[in-house]
């Protein structure tokens, strides 16, 4: 009972640490997806479950409306088979491009100066897409020449430009999906294409 009544106390100010038992095979994905919920997790080679262990999992799965841990497994092995632990960052708006969200949220007249400003140029934006899939626009203008090999360099030879109407559509909002590594989402520099066609 005093072990119950801690780990109800302990989940609440949320204090505890989850043990479970180590899956064969092991990875990181599991892991990451566990921790990225804020809960501290160890997977201890030789397993004891205990009426506080026990009881945490009785409260994760209430929270959670569901098996909590049967549910993150299923969703790291999937994760894993379909190579999506590890992915680029992703546009996630209904809009399948940035162009076309740009266009589609930003107002006729805008839209106009846009096209007269740049008559079908290549405009580039250098941006940090952060681990909450938020934009940091860091420049944007044109370049000469992309080079494949280095990211850096390339985000160097930008000739920027400023222009505003694009700034404030993108800067500091959550358009992406992160970035992740073995299913943690970690910040990532993201390079992409605008123009606009007369």
């Amino acid at each position: 009972i005093e072990q119950f009544e801690k780990a109800k106390k302990d989940f609440e100010i949320n204090k505890y640490k989850l043990i479970i038992q180590k899956p064969a095979p092991f990875n990181e994905t599991l892991k990451n997806l566990i921790e990225e919920e804020g809960i501290t997790v160890e997977f201890p080679r030789i397993f004891f479950e205990t009426c506080y262990n026990s009881k945490i999992k009785d409260l994760l799965n209430k929270k959670y409306s569901t098996n909590f841990i049967k549910y993150l497994k299923q969703k790291a092995d999937s994760l894993n088979k379909l190579g999506k632990g590890n992915r680029s960052a992703k546009l996630n708006t209904k809009e399948k491009t940035l162009q076309e969200f740009i266009e589609k949220n930003i107002t006729k007249e805008e839209l106009r100066i846009l096209k007269e400003k740049y008559k079908n140029q290549n405009i580039w934006l250098n941006m940090t897409i952060s681990k909450k899939g938020k934009c940091v626009l860091k420049s944007m203008g044109t370049l000469d020449k992309i080079i494949v090999e280095s990211f850096q360099e390339t985000s160097k030879n930008i000739k920027e430009i400023k222009e505003p109407i694009i700034y404030k559509i993108i800067n500091k909002r959550k358009l992406y999906l992160p970035k992740t590594i073995n299913g943690k989402a970690v910040e990532s520099e993201f390079l992409t294409r605008l123009c606009f066609e007369n």
